[in-house]
């Protein structure tokens, strides 16, 4: 018997259904893969803006201490001049760990939206609000999620 040269038999390949089970299953483990990703992303900024908030308010506490009251002032502009210093007086953080606005004149959380501050008072009683506005960057319940997103001082520390 003579050879011909035409094995078909003996071609080595993949059929195109193998192709296309090996491409799905890639697809399939790139999804799963992205979607835990985007979900330890979410938590990770949310522990940021947390760690973020506990500094923040320990370097109040520490210019409270010092200055017997909180700064004064009703935004985030006078709350990073307190903090920071203004040449006279040493910083209460090291601003390096943190992220300015554009400007350079406001403390950002993770979702680039500033810190809220403001300085509260009743009687004899001192105290502030500190917090950041959380993933959908507004106040309040999140129509989204139905739940308030907001991240304060006081859930800060839990």
């Amino acid at each position: 018997m003579k050879d011909s040269g035409h094995r078909l038999a003996d071609q080595s390949g993949f059929t195109l259904i193998e192709l296309l089970a090996v491409i799905a299953i890639i697809a399939v483990l790139a999804t799963l893969t992205l979607s835990i990703s985007a979900g330890a992303r979410k938590r990770a900024s949310v522990d940021l803006a947390r760690s973020e908030l506990a500094v923040l308010g320990t370097a109040l506490e520490e210019y409270r201490r010092i200055y017997h009251d909180y700064p004064q002032g009703e935004d985030e502009v006078a709350l990073l001049a307190a903090l920071t210093g203004n040449g006279t007086r040493p910083p209460f953080f090291d601003l390096g760990a943190f992220t300015l606005n554009e400007k350079g004149t406001a403390l950002v959380d993770p979702w680039d939206n500033p810190y809220v501050y403001a300085s509260e008072s009743s009687g004899v009683r001192r105290g502030y609000r500190l917090f950041s506005l959380g993933p959908d960057g507004g106040r309040g319940i999140d129509e989204k999620e139905g739940v308030n997103m907001d991240l304060d001082n006081v859930t800060a520390t839990r």
